[in-house]
């Protein structure tokens, strides 16, 4: 079917140039046989254009392809910005953003319970929902739910296997995608306290129920534990509940930064301890 050519795996521009006639040719035939006028047969073919355009590109491939630096967009948002490259470059930079092969949205703000997510498109699309140009040929835009490929809408196990195929940590790329909650947030509930509920040894009842509200809301939600940010940390899924662990093979190699940077995919790893019987 013409109407579903993949842009993005179609390599020669000239390629692409083909595909986005036959795609704007198939949409203006589509118009045609409902009985519309040669106007609305350029205008099914513009809004073809105005779609791919606007497409997210792949992420690694920005930095890769089209003359992009890490943290000319916003992926150092949550540290402060371009002027911390050198504290959290290898960590967000080389050891993620430039690995991924995806095109999903990321989080804007790293480990937090802001929603907004982003992607770099090409210049030529207008619909930037108050992103900015990168460069000469690159934009970035805040991304649109229902429009846009959400990496907050992938389950634990398909970010796991994503983390794998681009050999990144899972934990980083829990936390680009799901909403964070701190032991200092308004949800007043760590992961320790979250764990002690399941097992039933908690003895606040009202953060217990805290508990249950994040469950009912359907939001995949991560709890981090009240002394630090790193694992173990939990995932609340509807009513599976998760924990993210450094592995045995991480505490081994805690010291070979060598080794931990050449497999970074086995840093962490989960399990459920609620819900998934």
């Amino acid at each position: 079917d013409i109407r579903q050519l993949d842009l993005l795996s179609v390599s020669s521009p000239m390629a692409r140039t083909l595909a986005r006639l036959l795609q704007a040719a198939a949409a203006a035939g589509a118009a045609a046989a409902a009985g519309d006028d040669g106007e609305s047969f350029l205008q099914a073919g513009a809004a073809v254009e105005r779609r791919n355009e606007c497409t997210c590109l792949p992420w690694k491939d920005v930095y890769a392809e089209h003359g992009v630096q890490c943290g000319m967009g916003q992926e150092l948002a949550a540290m402060g910005g371009t002027k911390q490259k050198n504290e959290y470059g290898d960590k967000f930079c080389s050891g993620f953003y430039e690995k991924v092969s995806g095109n999903s949205c990321m989080k804007q703000f790293f480990a937090s319970q802001k929603g907004d997510t982003w992607c770099y498109i090409k210049k030529e699309c207008n619909m930037v929902n108050g992103g900015e140009d990168v460069g000469a040929n690159m934009r970035y835009k805040l991304c649109i739910p229902g429009m846009d490929d959400m990496i907050s809408g992938k389950s634990i196990e398909e970010l796991y296997e994503m983390a794998k195929r681009d050999n990144v940590d899972p934990a980083i790329l829990l936390k680009m995608a799901y909403t964070v909650f701190s032991s200092g947030s308004q949800s007043g509930l760590d992961w320790s306290t979250a764990k002690a509920c399941v097992a039933k040894t908690a003895l606040r009842r009202k953060r217990c129920g805290r508990l249950h509200a994040i469950q009912r809301s359907g939001t995949p939600t991560i709890l981090q534990n009240s002394k630090d940010d790193h694992p173990p940390f939990g995932v609340v899924v509807k009513d599976k509940i998760y924990e993210v662990f450094y592995t045995h093979w991480f505490m081994r190699n805690v010291q070979n930064k060598t080794e931990l940077d050449a497999n970074p995919y086995r840093i962490s790893r989960y399990q459920c301890v609620d819900g998934c019987s």
